[in-house]
């Protein structure tokens, strides 16, 4: 009993440097720069400590139960070989698994938050590409921690894959649907025709994606509503990408005005309402087009550019509500549409 108090509070001890002195005192520093502001280091810092005390608590127990010299036995799996000896769950296998699965977590955390996350300020990396990459080396290493926790066990590696291959044959048929969006998320992370934080519009929404998972994004809409969209939807159907390559797009807003009014009036009104909003760029500058003589008015475009991509609807309508205002006060009228209908006897 002493001894197991001994190897907690050595453990405790060992936690409460690490998350203090180390953990702690470096994200104090990454805070102070506003690019580590928009990774959320606290929730990263709180993901560390929480990680190293469970692999330190992990490893204190497996270290209690060689000491006791207990170790439970789960199940008993007999080889199909003659000569190969029967693969035992024990308890202290669990405890291996879970210790190398926490060493993996712990390795991606230290690689991506100490290591690359300077290489990406040096390089000035956009959030979406240390994203991806983030994303795949997590991919990679519990890949390879998967197959050292089953060697671990004991397992014949060969067997194991030749089962698996041919278990996969009849599971990809049934879970085509299934596999496409697996290899859709592969390509999205290469890729990267989409990417997190862009803004797209997808089935008539404007929404930005919030997270590029292996089978499935999750992207929310204008009114904070979350969707998740197949990966495949993202890859085989149109998506519009606003974010692709330019940030400053160009907008439309169309008017008509009745027929025997000033044109010249009304560009001179367009063009300062675009003006006086602050959301539209002074270059390049607004521009009114005269569209076209329609059936029961004389049709405008107002085209400006702006970088608010997510909320251009609201300032649509803010722009609306100013031209509506300007041409009253101007005495420029916006026609309904009519008809002329000739009653022949």
């Amino acid at each position: 009993i002493v001894d197991s108090l001994i190897l907690l509070v050595l453990i405790y001890l060992i936690l409460w440097l690490a998350a203090n002195l180390f953990i702690h005192r470096y994200f104090l520093n990454r805070e102070k720069s506003q690019s580590a502001r928009t990774l959320r280091p606290q929730n990263t810092e709180s993901t560390a400590i929480k990680t190293l005390r469970w692999l330190l608590f992990s490893i204190a127990v497996i270290i209690l139960v060689n000491y006791i010299n207990w170790d439970y036995t789960f199940w008993t799996i007999k080889s199909t070989k003659e000569d190969a000896p029967s693969i035992l769950i024990r308890f202290s296998n669990i405890l291996q698994i879970l210790i190398i699965y926490l060493v993996a977590r712990l390795f991606i955390w230290v690689v991506t938050q100490l290591i690359l996350h300077r290489y990406y300020n040096q390089r000035e990396f956009e959030q979406g590409i240390r994203y991806s990459i983030n994303k795949l080396l997590a991919y990679i290493v519990y890949f390879i921690a998967t197959i050292v926790a089953l060697r671990s066990l004991g397992m014949d590696m060969g067997l194991l894959l030749g089962g698996a291959a041919a278990l996969l044959v009849g599971v990809g048929l049934a879970l085509q649907s299934t596999f496409s969006d697996f290899f859709a998320g592969l390509i999205l992370l290469f890729e990267r025709p989409v990417a997190v934080g862009d803004f797209v519009t997808y089935e008539g929404k404007t929404v930005q994606v919030q997270k590029i998972g292996l089978r499935a994004s999750k992207v929310k809409d204008r009114d904070s509503v979350n969707f998740i969209i197949p990966n495949s939807n993202l890859i085989s159907q149109t998506v519009i990408n606003w974010s692709y390559d330019e940030k400053s797009v160009r907008f439309q807003v169309k008017v008509g005005v009745s027929y025997g009014s000033d044109t010249r009036l009304v560009e001179k009104l367009l063009l300062q309402a675009a003006e006086e909003h602050p959301e539209i760029h002074k270059r390049p500058k607004p521009k009114v087009t005269f569209r076209d003589f329609g059936d029961s008015s004389l049709d405008f475009v107002l085209g400006y550019h702006s970088t608010n991509i997510y909320n251009s609807e609201w300032v649509k309508s803010d722009l609306r509500f100013r031209i509506d205002e300007l041409f009253r006060e101007n005495n420029v009228i916006v026609p309904f549409p009519q008809r002329d209908v000739w009653l022949k006897k």
